[in-house]
């Protein structure tokens, strides 16, 4: 009878496991999903608010929650390309992800606000399409961790038993 429930105990806890790699997987997509929006807003900063590069940086990141804005918030003056590069390092997503991300760096202040904003929304875009197949691929393997999470928890179960 323990061993029954020690089965069962065990396929829960394998299932459950399998479940949190999938919910991993789409806090990834959500976090790339603000990064997306940081993009935007910085946007919408530039077109309707003429902002400094500093400026941008201060005010582009209110509102997020899974981004921590600490690194950011922190340039002040200074090289501004170099200083966003080095608080992208900071970022908690794939190397890829961060290198599209880094790229607003040097968009900011480069040229005019027209050539900025065309650049930011390729930039936005790029990330949202990251977003979209990130989502998708942890959708599309949603079922697969479910079955190995049980499968697995199955399998030890008959070798315990």
């Amino acid at each position: 009878m323990i061993r029954l429930a020690l089965c069962g105990a065990l396929c829960f806890c394998t299932l459950m496991t399998s479940l949190e790699l999938y919910r991993l997987k789409l806090r990834d997509a959500d976090y790339i999903k603000e990064l997306s929006e940081v993009a935007a807003r910085a946007v919408s900063l530039l077109r309707f608010e003429a902002l400094d590069v500093y400026g941008v940086c201060a005010r582009v990141f209110e509102g997020v929650e899974l981004i921590d804005p600490k690194e950011f918030r922190s340039i002040t003056e200074g090289d501004f390309p170099k200083m966003w590069r080095s608080a992208c390092e900071s970022l908690e997503t794939d190397p890829q992800t961060a290198k599209i991300f880094a790229s607003i760096g040097s968009v900011l202040g480069s040229c005019d606000i027209e050539s900025q904003t065309e650049r930011l929304e390729l930039i936005k875009s790029e990330l949202y399409e990251r977003q979209r197949a990130a989502r998708q691929k942890a959708e599309s393997e949603k079922k697969l961790y479910a079955a190995l999470g049980a499968f697995s928890g199955i399998g030890i179960s008959i070798m315990i038993i």
